[in-house]
């Protein structure tokens, strides 16, 4: 033992014994670290922006962008220095765009595809004992130091051409609704979950959230969002949808969505306020769903 470990003070790293290795089969010996996605009963996708994209590249990255109230010099990029993709819905109020990931790989693309949960053809069974979860980490920021009164959807939606309402910001979801999260002009982020057509605010959460005091000058605030949909039955619409913000438990509903044959993707929604001009920024994008031939709860093994 050194001089300062007899005297009491504390010796950093010296407590490390090797890498923790694999036990089983062919993955003997391995690192963990390098078979735990081929362990896990769940397909993960992780997007980190890592690389730079110019406006108008995320139709070959795997995004359908659709623009809501015909936005004035709406953008979507990803640059080095923002480390995020950048939405910017334009100069002008109550409008901007929406964004799907549903869209397949081509030869004609000229970059490669965001890694997010890719679109989902459903039938009344498929999601039976499944589940599907996100988490996103946004930064809005606001022209005016005033009531925030930008509006939002994130989650995983039925495909849709008009997911907001430019003039309330209400959702505007069709049949085959989905499930996340949305923000409108009062400040209120609720959550979301249903098969149905989504028309309206969802359920606040718990303890209560308003995103209103937003700074100027750009200042970006900062905020996580993540959602765990594990489905039942999907023909009877049974199952749970837990919610956190911030990473602290905010609710459940016991609505659940793909109870029938709908297509669906990941879905952002932005749009200025009636007031403010607005910039929404993505840190990541994590997304996860059950591994096929899996159901839940997943017997250990099953995947080895």
């Amino acid at each position: 033992m050194s001089s300062a470990g007899r005297s009491g003070a504390k010796v950093h790293g010296t407590h490390f014994q090797g890498p923790l290795l694999g036990n089983k089969g062919v993955f003997d010996d391995l690192p963990l670290g390098a078979i735990d996605n081929a362990r896990s009963p769940y397909k993960i996708y992780y997007e980190d922006f890592q690389e730079d994209a110019v406006d108008a590249q995320l139709g070959t990255q795997g995004w359908t962008v659709t623009a809501i109230n015909t936005p004035t010099a709406a953008s979507e990029v990803v640059l080095g220095a923002n480390r995020a993709l950048l939405l910017n819905p334009g100069s002008k109020v109550d409008s901007g765009s929406e964004i799907q990931f549903n869209i397949p790989a081509t030869a004609a693309s000229v970059s490669g595809t965001h890694r997010v949960i890719p679109e989902i053809i459903q039938t009344a069974t498929l999601f039976d004992n499944q589940e599907i979860f996100f988490q996103v980490r946004m930064g809005t920021a606001s022209n005016l130091a005033t009531a925030n009164d930008g509006k939002w959807l994130l989650g995983y939606f039925v495909n849709d051409t008009t997911l907001l309402s430019s003039t309330t910001g209400l959702p505007t979801v069709a049949a085959g609704g989905g499930f996340g999260f949305h923000k409108g002009e009062t400040g209120a982020v609720t959550a979301l979950s249903t098969e149905a057509a989504i028309t309206a605010a969802g359920t606040a959460l718990s303890p209560a959230v308003t995103e209103l005091a937003l700074v100027t000058n750009d200042v970006l605030e900062w905020h996580t969002y993540a959602a765990r949909c594990r489905v039942i039955d999907a023909s009877a619409g049974t199952g749970q949808t837990d919610f956190w913000y911030d990473g602290v438990y905010s609710g459940s509903l016991a609505t659940v969505p793909f109870d029938a044959t709908d297509t669906s993707s990941f879905t952002i929604a932005y749009l200025n306020g009636p007031v403010q001009i607005q910039d929404y920024h993505i840190d990541y994008i994590l997304t996860g769903i059950t591994r096929p031939g899996l159901t839940w709860p997943y017997t250990d093994g099953t995947i080895y």
